[in-house]
């Protein structure tokens, strides 16, 4: 049976409700549900540095799967959203560069923070994880957007951070090196 907590605490029968009082709780339930969306997007929006973005990942992913997040920023580093993309198993988690694509352009975004969990605690890398980081960074050039970091979510307050043990920088450079001897061999023709 559906019940309901009157003003006073006491749980009521909503089939004891009439029509008006069933009206007043749906409204209630509707202002108590766009208040909670309104300080999600609040605290979104205070995001404004790596480690901001780590407490917050740390307080909603999960410890039993892989989860993949990404931070989105506008050209002024501000926080325009952060969403759970990817939901996997203990070990990994799949994740499309064409979703994270998407998105970017739906929101205007300019650069992106990539964030998931290790479930063993371990933070190293693994040859997956640098695989999709690459090929995310590459995707993101390719529209004029940057991937500022991935990090990777450990035990007791470590984390992994591709852009602070320098591989954004390395596969950035990658890239560059690869694209001017495409176009060099493009001018060769």
């Amino acid at each position: 049976m559906k019940e309901k907590r009157n003003g006073n605490g006491k749980l009521e029968r909503l089939e004891e409700l009439t029509q008006l009082e069933k009206i007043r709780l749906f409204k209630k339930l509707q202002a108590d549900i766009l208040q909670v969306k309104e300080s999600i997007q609040d605290f979104k929006k205070t995001i404004s540095s790596q480690q901001e973005a780590i407490k917050y990942f740390r307080t909603i992913a999960g410890i039993n799967k892989e989860e993949v997040f990404i931070l989105y920023l506008d050209a002024k580093n501000a926080a325009i959203d952060f969403e759970k993309i990817s939901e996997g198993t203990l070990t990994q988690s799949l994740l499309y560069p064409r979703e994270i694509i998407k998105r970017v352009l739906e929101l205007g975004a300019l650069s992106v923070i990539v964030c998931h969990n290790h479930p063993s605690g371990i933070i190293t890398p693994s040859e997956n994880d640098k695989k999709i980081t690459r090929k995310i960074l590459m995707a993101l050039k390719e529209i004029d957007t940057s991937l500022i970091d991935h990090v990777i979510i450990g035990n007791n307050d470590q984390y992994f951070s591709f852009y602070e043990e320098g591989l954004i920088t390395k596969y950035a450079s990658n890239y560059k090196y690869a694209i001017e001897r495409l176009n060099s061999e493009v001018n060769e023709i």
